[in-house]
């Protein structure tokens, strides 16, 4: 049961949820979990640091690209990449492995990465879509993992400006 509260210390508001590092490779569990903060259509997946599904995709990602969840990873994913924005989501791709390989074990945890591009639909069409890397430490062995969270934007983004954006999950400097 998740309940919402507000930490004075803090001067923030946490959510107190039953969801265990260990329940975030359950698709079910994650999805329940997310449709608190549900904004826009999303789907999601657990990826190591290497990009490789750790679960399957979740099953929005039906009712937002077309695809079936059993078809979708990452590399489907960046294949699907409008041709214009290739080179620079590879940039920030290589961004991201260099800022969390450089960041210390601490670091690590403290911060997210987003950033957007174009995505084809099965249906041939091109929505704009954010990706957020959300770092989840579950791994049994401490390896890094990333809960890659996708929404569709392409009601609030018309434009096609891309940036990556580090964000600090704590409210630390980013």
């Amino acid at each position: 049961m998740e309940k919402l509260s507000f930490n004075l210390d803090e001067k923030r508001w946490v959510l107190n949820t039953d969801l265990s590092r260990a329940n975030l490779l359950d698709i079910q569990k994650v999805e329940a979990f997310l449709e608190i903060f549900k904004s826009t259509d999303y789907f999601f997946f657990m990826l190591n640091s290497e990009g490789e599904n750790r679960t399957k995709c979740s099953g929005n990602v039906q009712g937002v690209l077309g695809y079936q969840s059993e078809e979708v990873t990452l590399e489907f994913l960046l294949d699907k990449i409008h041709p214009n924005e290739n080179d620079i989501v590879l940039d920030f791709r290589k961004s991201m492995d260099e800022f969390y390989s450089s960041s210390t074990n601490e670091e690590k945890w403290d911060y997210k990465a987003n950033f957007t591009c174009r995505i084809q639909s099965a249906f041939g069409r091109y929505k704009q879509m954010m990706f957020q890397f959300i770092p989840a430490p579950v791994g049994n062995d401490g390896e890094l993992l990333f809960m890659l969270v996708c929404n569709d934007i392409s009601e609030v983004k018309t434009d096609h400006q891309q940036f990556l954006s580090f964000i600090h999950l704590h409210g630390g400097r980013s």
